[in-house]
This record gives C-alpha cells, sequence and structure tokens, in this order.
C-alpha cells in the first residue's frame, strides 16, 4: 500500500500543479516576456522552486477545528502517514510553461533567477482515496508566503482543487 499511495500522491500534486500556483504572487509580466530575437521565453523568467519532500500535516487543532465545521468529516477519519516521502518530480508534467528547479531546500528564503517556490504536504485521504486535503505552500521571490488547505476531489479520472482555505499569510 505505500508505494500506491505515494504514487497517489505524485499524481494528485500532478493534476494540480498547475492550479495549486498562488498566482497573484507571481510577476506574469516579466513571466509571459520573450526574448525578442528567439521569440523564446527567457530561460530566468520561468524557474518554480519545487520542494521534493512531502512533509507530514502539521498543526493537527487546526484539522481538528476545521473537521468540526466541514462536510467532508470521512476524511479527518483516516489516520495521517506522517512519514516524509520523496515527490517524485519527473511525475510533474502538468507545469505549464514553467520549468522546475530541483533539490530545493524550501527553508531558503529567495533563490536567485526563481519565480518562487512551492511545497505540498503530505496528503489525507478519506476510505474511499476519492478525496483528501494538503497544505500548499507558496513563496514568491521577494518573500512573501501563502499556506493554504485545500481540499482535493477525484473528478472523471482527474483529481481537481475543490476548496482551497488560506491559513497564513507572511
Amino acid at each position: 500500500m505505500n508505494d500506491k499511495l505515494i504514487n497517489l500522491e505524485n499524481k494528485i500534486i500532478n493534476d494540480i500543479f498547475l492550479m495549486a500556483l498562488d498566482t497573484p504572487y507571481y510577476p506574469y509580466d516579466d513571466f509571459l516576456k520573450q526574448d525578442l530575437k528567439t521569440l523564446q521565453l527567457k530561460k530566468e523568467t520561468n524557474l518554480i522552486a519545487v520542494s521534493n519532500k512531502l512533509e507530514p500535516i502539521k498543526n493537527l487543532d487546526f484539522r481538528y477545528t476545521l473537521s468540526s465545521k466541514d462536510s467532508d468529516q470521512s476524511i479527518i477519519s483516516n489516520k495521517i502517514d506522517s512519514t516524509i516521502h520523496d515527490l517524485n518530480l519527473d511525475s510533474l508534467t502538468n507545469i505549464g510553461r514553467f520549468k522546475i528547479v530541483r533539490n530545493y531546500d524550501f527553508s531558503k528564503k529567495v533563490n536567485q533567477g526563481v519565480l518562487g517556490s512551492i511545497q505540498f504536504s503530505r496528503i489525507a485521504f478519506n476510505q474511499q482515496f476519492t478525496k483528501g486535503y494538503l497544505v500548499i505552500t507558496t513563496k514568491d521571490k521577494v518573500k512573501s508566503s501563502v499556506e493554504r488547505l485545500v481540499f482535493v476531489e477525484l473528478i472523471n479520472g482527474k483529481w481537481r482543487i475543490r476548496k482551497s482555505i488560506i491559513i497564513s499569510v507572511s
């Protein structure tokens, strides 16, 4: 079950990757600028750093408070796996025009030449593995950070973000 769970988490992150980026925090004017000679996107303007570690969901008190108000209490009933997993960055193909910076240390405040960074937590599932939630943290190159609790659902064979709640902004 462990390998299946890791593969499922990788699939979910791939499916929601572009929707998970916190777009208001990224300077898309710069991102969309093209080199006038080659008409290609400038290499330094489309890099996103992705943490290759899926950390366990922290702040359990918040999770239980939320579960009593949320309609998906069945998601909370499963025990959350507390181990750290590696995110298979090669499985991320739903990345649009972004390029992924590998082996990124998410504890760094700013990474030279990178638009922003994103980190995904482990995913808690309902018993049918059709719904779940995770914490997504995005940072921009100016040190702004947003942490969101994101509910996902399997719809027609693809995982989609159903609801996103901002936990913190710094």
